[in-house]
């Protein structure tokens, strides 16, 4: 909400930027919903919308159909990657001015295809390993036998301080809690 505030402002040419901590890597706006508009008579997007999305540094418009208009987020971080120098630094960071005035590019994707709260287990490299999910104690990186413990990341998300590179297991370890409502539902 706060980063579409900006945006709808004109506060900001980074929006990119500040929407990469969320993996968000494209933006999609809708022209035909297929059920009252046609590519005839298309949607009328929000006013200033498209002009305010093609005037974002990060963000780059793509060729498209034409029920659809998208922009490609530029600056985006993978769901899970190992951040890159600027980026981890940023990490440190919460608040909209830090990611806005700092280059984040450079995140290299790891734990391909990892199941949203895990296990996986994959090489990481050293350094900052990142995680686009909100940040919560019961997340756990184990790596050479040694648990690490998780930081906030941007103000809101999740990273861990890979101090040696090796095989790692990224998990998400529930209260018992849940598994007790889980059964009664």
């Amino acid at each position: 909400r706060d980063v579409l505030a900006l945006m709808s402002n004109n506060s900001t040419a980074r929006i990119g930027r500040l929407l990469a901590p969320f993996s968000i890597r494209f933006i999609i706006v809708p022209l035909v919903d297929g059920i009252e508009s046609t590519t005839v008579n298309t949607l009328a997007s929000p006013r200033g919308l498209i002009d305010s999305l093609t005037a974002q540094l990060d963000l780059r418009r793509v060729l498209t159909p034409p029920n659809y208009i998208a922009f490609e987020n530029t600056a985006w971080i993978p769901t899970r990657a190992t951040l890159g120098p600027a980026a981890a630094q940023a990490s440190n960071e919460a608040g909209s001015s830090a990611l806005a005035s700092t280059d984040i590019s450079g995140s290299t994707p790891i734990l391909i295809g990892m199941r949203v709260r895990g296990p996986a287990t994959g090489p990481v490299p050293a350094g900052v390993v990142y995680s686009a999910v909100s940040f919560h104690q019961r997340w756990t990186l184990a790596i050479g036998g040694a648990v690490i413990r998780p930081r906030t990341a941007f103000g809101d998300t999740l990273a861990f301080h890979v101090p040696v590179a090796g095989t790692a297991t990224l998990s998400y370890d529930p209260a018992l809690g849940r598994h007790l409502a889980v059964a009664l539902q």
